[in-house]
């Protein structure tokens, strides 16, 4: 079966506040957009059959309203390292693992801070955004020998 061709088509990037409309058919590199931090403001709203959107930043007033038949927005978010970070320095590993421990299934023994009273660990979305699933398997592979 032959993959479907998208005909006068025009496809939107949005990423970091840069808006780049390139036709289907030419060749286009999501990658170019990665690493970029933003705040977007995004509001979307019914046109009739189709969406509005209003794409714009919290960095400057500029902003940008289009007409869409289908918007797909990924929220990604932040880690939640506050506590964390609030924590390493007092900790007696300050926050670090060692990777030959973990990838051999053993407890953690390093020490960074003798004077620590503590050992932290940083899991699931004080890494990043994740899944339940993600963050219990992290906690299992660390605690399970305590």
């Amino acid at each position: 079966m032959r993959p479907a061709r998208l005909r006068h088509c025009a496809i939107t990037l949005v990423a970091a506040c840069i808006a780049s409309s390139v036709a289907a058919k030419e060749p286009f590199t999501p990658r170019d957009f990665f690493d970029i931090e933003v705040a977007a403001d995004v509001d979307i709203s019914r046109d009739g059959n189709r969406l509005k959107a209003r794409i714009g930043t919290d960095y400057s007033s500029h902003a940008d309203e289009k007409s869409y038949d289908q918007i797909v927005v990924n929220y990604g978010t932040r880690p939640l390292d506050e506590l964390y970070f609030d924590l390493r320095e007092a900790s007696v590993n300050r926050g670090e693992i060692t990777q030959a421990e973990l990838l051999a299934g053993k407890p953690q023994t390093i020490v960074t801070n003798p004077e620590g009273s503590f050992r932290l660990f940083r899991i699931g979305d004080a890494v990043s955004s994740r899944n339940i699933h993600a963050a219990i398997y992290d906690a299992l592979r660390l605690m399970k020998d305590i």
